[in-house]
């Protein structure tokens, strides 16, 4: 469990939300990949069923089983040594050193909504920071754009955020604080945006840029908090 990433570890396993998450990691890599993927998949879906793009004699199918098996073998193997290796590194001698999940391909939007994927985490030193960090609840990502440049505590473009994992079901009281907003685009891709949450009504909040040259954003359902900005680490 918490090998998922923390939205995921709080919805049940029969939900909508779960299904999406399936649908987008592991189905999605199986079978199509992202809008940019020159890869060959062998697998496709057709009403609702994961399904073989070839051909296959039916007395072959124990070879190709075996085949399979040993590939998820090599794939999870891998996997966990992955996980020790980072669990690790993480036991440090001195208690001052701190390594959170750092998400290379996960840009979080200052603009408009973006693309990205929570995919491929690192484990990376986190810098110098009052913030009381945890692995379990804090990650890093960078910054894109320029729409969070004004203001106090301005966040520019490339700059390393410190963020903390929320869910809509567990995220407090959220208005007036800096959140990670995530939709998914027409293909089923994620993106990403951060803006200021402001209350107009009840149950009715606009996405504000601090940058006076975006425009507010009106808030759907098909937007959800996933983070909360706690500091700009590193500019």
């Amino acid at each position: 469990m918490q090998d998922l990433p923390k939205p995921q570890q709080t919805i049940a396993g029969n939900s909508a939300q779960w299904l999406s998450y399936w649908s987008r990691n592991p189905i999605k890599h199986s079978t199509s990949g992202s809008g940019d993927s020159q890869a060959d998949y062998w697998f496709e879906i057709q009403n609702e069923r994961f399904c073989p793009r070839f051909s296959l004699p039916l007395n072959e199918l124990s070879t190709l089983h075996d085949m399979m098996q040993e590939l998820v073998d090599l794939r999870l193997a891998e996997y966990r040594r992955r996980k020790n290796k980072a669990k690790t590194e993480q036991i440090t001698p001195s208690a001052e050193v701190v390594k959170l999940p750092y998400y290379p391909n996960l840009k979080i939007a200052c603009g408009h909504f973006r693309t990205g994927s929570s995919d491929g985490a690192e484990m990376m030193p986190v810098p110098e920071t009052k913030v009381r960090v945890d692995p379990l609840h804090h990650f890093l990502a960078r910054a894109k754009g320029n729409s969070m440049n004004g203001g106090k505590h301005p966040v520019n473009d490339g700059d390393l955020l410190l963020l903390e994992w929320i869910t809509p079901d567990h995220a407090g009281s959220i208005s007036n604080q800096t959140v990670a907003i995530e939709r998914q685009d027409q293909t089923g891709d994620d993106q990403y945006l951060l803006r200021v949450v402001r209350k107009i009504a009840e149950n009715n909040y606009l996405l504000h840029a601090t940058n006076p040259d975006y425009e507010d954003i009106a808030v759907t359902e098909e937007m959800k908090p996933f983070a909360r900005l706690k500091q700009v680490v590193e500019g």
